[in-house]
């Protein structure tokens, strides 16, 4: 009898104690994440940034304890330097970190993993704005860098006691947590390599205009004992870019070439509208939610992209890139039926991009609209195509240097004569995503 009494006595201490664990389980689940019960799918970090991303997500972890930390992190991505909630490693450490004891550790960052940032992700349940930094105390996750927008990702994160929670990156989070991962919008220079500002002196159909030379990101951000970092926001190379006030005198024309301009440029909105205006990258659109999941996910900001524009080729005259890096944030976003911010398919950045010289570069400029995502550096190489007058046609290829987390969302080719009035005209339709193209 009194076995039997140990044994139910035993078992009922052991219901008991699942029953709690279980229970404490769930209201974790409720309050904090939702963490995968799947294993097999784990993404374990294994490259040199993964180790250090994975060393500072401990770090930080237990530091959430001190709700000075939780402040400092939560005032800091409220500054949005590069328009998301995030702030970079090599402006944060001195507050984060022992300078003493983690000095190593510093200096291995900076050298290894410059772009290393602190993120507070939008997700569809709240907003890093309404983080209570009293009562909540978030894990740190560390995205690994093989990690793919669009898979059913488990990685980690961990909490104040430095215990290891595995997420799905395919479901948001219900309350707020913070993220270790590689910022794509800021670019890292070694010291003497930095990009300079150049400004020459070039003769533009007979007028004298100053153009500058922007090579690559003139938007300087913050520095470091080894380089310094820019925002790739204004990201461009201008070749053909005429900046205001450089009209000079006269109207001038679309057709640069000698003797009268080609019969069909009376009927080209472009030639009507004057050719030193800029196309602009008007509304886009994802072709649905589905297309949209498969390269954003909570884990980043993920409406990272860049607008690829080959042209040039003709009489002689090189061929050109103009490449220009934009984002769109959840919050601008247009409005979901359900709710009043969330990943929306559509959205206008109404970026401009180049003015059109149609006798070097040609009568179609070919747009290839990428996502973006930080990885291992790899090449693409795709062939364009430049038309002229007289049914001129001559191809190319060109090879750049792409990360291997980068996709293509669209490509096409943009004609001269296309409409250019008004909304424009639509490219890289039944592809991932669609765009416009406006003057």
């Amino acid at each position: 009898m009194k076995m039997k009494f140990t044994t139910f006595h035993m078992r009922s201490f052991s219901r008991l104690t699942v029953l709690l664990f279980l229970l404490t389980f769930a209201t974790q689940c409720r309050n904090d994440l939702d963490v995968s019960p799947k294993s097999d799918g784990y993404l374990v970090p294994t490259t040199v940034k993964d180790q250090l991303s994975t060393k500072m997500a401990k770090i930080l972890a237990k530091k959430m304890a001190d709700q000075a930390t939780r402040e400092f992190i939560k005032q800091n991505v409220l500054k949005k330097f590069d328009e998301d909630y995030n702030f970079l490693f090599v402006d944060s450490y001195r507050f984060l970190l022992d300078k003493g004891k983690d000095a190593s550790f510093i200096d291995s960052v900076i050298r290894y993993h410059p772009l290393m940032q602190i993120v507070v992700p939008e997700l569809s349940t709240v907003a890093p704005e309404d983080w209570n930094t009293t009562s909540h105390v978030p894990l740190v996750a560390v995205v690994p860098e093989l990690h793919r927008p669009g898979n059913d990702t488990i990685i980690g994160a961990y909490d104040v006691t430095g215990t290891l929670h595995k997420l799905s990156t395919i479901k948001d989070p219900k309350q707020h947590i913070v993220v270790i991962s590689e910022n794509v919008r800021t670019q890292f220079y070694l010291t003497g390599t930095e990009p300079t500002i150049e400004k020459i002196r070039k003769a533009k159909n007979g007028r004298a205009c100053d153009i500058f030379l922007r090579v690559p990101s003139p938007n300087y951000v913050t520095t470091s004992k080894t380089g310094s970092y820019y925002l790739k926001k204004e990201v461009a190379r201008l070749y053909n870019l005429v900046e205001e006030g450089c009209d000079g005198g006269g109207g001038g024309g679309g057709y640069y070439g000698g003797g009268p301009p080609p019969n069909n440029t009376s009927s080209c909105q472009r030639q009507t509208m004057s050719p030193d205006r800029k196309d602009i990258i008007g509304d886009m659109s994802y072709q649905n939610m589905s297309v949209l999941r498969s390269v954003a996910d909570w884990t980043g900001s993920a409406k990272d992209f860049k607008m690829d524009i080959d042209y040039g080729g003709i009489n002689g005259s090189p061929v050109k890139n103009f490449a220009v890096y934009f984002w769109v944030s959840r919050h601008t976003s247009s409005s979901c039926d359900f709710f009043w911010w969330c990943w929306a398919t559509q959205f206008n950045p109404n970026v401009p991009t180049l003015s059109w010289d149609r006798t070097n570069d040609g009568n179609q400029m070919k747009y290839t609209l990428w996502a973006l995502g930080n990885g291992a550096t790899t090449t693409n190489t795709q062939t364009y195509t430049a038309t002229g007058e007289g049914g001129l046609s001559l191809s190319y290829t060109v090879t750049k240097s792409v990360s291997s987390k980068d996709q293509i969302l669209g490509q096409d080719y943009v004609k001269y004569c296309d409409v250019a009035n008004g909304q424009g005209t639509r490219y890289a339709v039944g592809q991932y995503a669609y765009f416009y193209i406006h003057r």
